[in-house]
């Protein structure tokens, strides 16, 4: 068989802060294949994100990036100088980040900040094959006349169009791996449905491209991917084909997650949220970090933490029940 995409061995990423050391990614091992889309989930804090800012080298001193291994197509990304990680950023990886308020230069015009993808990579590229290649991507993800709009200003867009920009400057040179960080977790219900629609036509349309879309909401990864990883205070606890996580989750976390989602087939008010606070990422419990709000927790799992097992071929599970 062919080498997965990525490949992520035992990753541990730490932040310093007054009260000792933040373990934020916890001997996180993952792989993504060529094609694949899989969905990163669990509660704000889990790490999520570090995980994805982990793979494009874009950890913020003074956190780093203490040990493990990240392979992409083969070739180790914690072992490439600086200057060999930009070469790859915006070419064959892309980051599609949460917030594009804080992501867009307020001062820049749209054509330009997307174009600076194209002349950073591509730097013998003309301003007019530059602006034609700006405003074919501002069409793909249906910004409303595009070749118009090229000089606009990130104020003039709504929040769902500056996440299509956003989106337009990942994608304009067809990267091998897109993460896409929450991407729509600051538009309205409709918006949201939009974003998810363009991604999953620009995936179709292009594909080599492989996705990881991080977000807290499961009905989201259960429409858009194939596989699905949980993340708990660092760590995977579960990792499973989309429909198997969703129909029969075998973590109690997983359990907790998708009991707490609002359904309209139950009584208002009929809320089910997982009891406690998540694991302390600076001093976390012994044993497995989510025992103290789990209804299943014995003796074990109290002194013992699990690591990721396989139950059947593509479905791993981290918890003692399950020995």
């Amino acid at each position: 068989m062919s080498e997965p995409l990525l490949s992520i061995e035992n990753l541990i990423t730490r932040f310093p802060t007054k009260r000792g050391r933040l373990t934020a990614v916890d001997g996180v091992s993952l792989t993504l294949e060529r094609r694949e889309t899989l969905g990163l989930v669990g509660e704000s804090g889990s790490g999520k994100s570090v995980l994805g800012l982990s793979v494009m080298r874009l950890v913020q001193p003074p956190g780093m990036i203490e040990a493990g291994s990240i392979r992409f197509a083969g070739t180790s990304l914690l072992d490439l100088s600086t200057d060999e990680m930009r070469r790859l950023r915006g070419q064959r990886l892309a980051m599609i980040f949460q917030d594009p308020t804080a992501t867009l230069n307020p001062v820049l015009t749209i054509g330009e900040q997307i174009g600076e993808v194209l002349r950073w990579h591509l730097p013998s590229i003309g301003p007019a094959e530059l602006r034609e290649r700006v405003v074919e991507m501002l069409d793909r993800v249906g910004i409303p006349n595009a070749r118009q709009r090229f000089g606009d200003y990130p104020h003039e867009f709504s929040g769902g169009m500056q996440q299509r920009v956003i989106i337009a400057a990942a994608l304009i040179l067809n990267p091998a791996l897109v993460i896409a960080d929450e991407p729509t977790t600051a538009l309205d219900v409709t918006v949201q449905a939009q974003i998810l629609d363009l991604l999953r036509r620009l995936k179709d349309g292009e594909p080599e491209t492989a996705i990881v879309l991080v977000s807290h909401d499961l009905g989201v990864v259960g429409e858009m991917c194939e596989r699905i990883a949980v993340m708990y205070a660092g760590n995977l606890v579960e990792v499973a084909p989309a429909d198997d996580i969703l129909d029969d989750p075998k973590h109690p976390y997983t359990v907790g997650l998708i009991a707490s989602i609002p359904r309209l087939d139950r009584e208002v008010g009929a809320l089910n949220p997982i009891p406690g606070r998540l694991a302390d990422p600076v001093t976390p419990p012994p044993g497995c970090k989510f025992h103290a709000r789990c209804a299943h927790a014995f003796e074990r799992c109290r002194v013992e933490r699990p690591v990721l097992k396989t139950l059947v071929p593509g479905r791993q599970v981290a918890c003692h029940l399950h020995d």
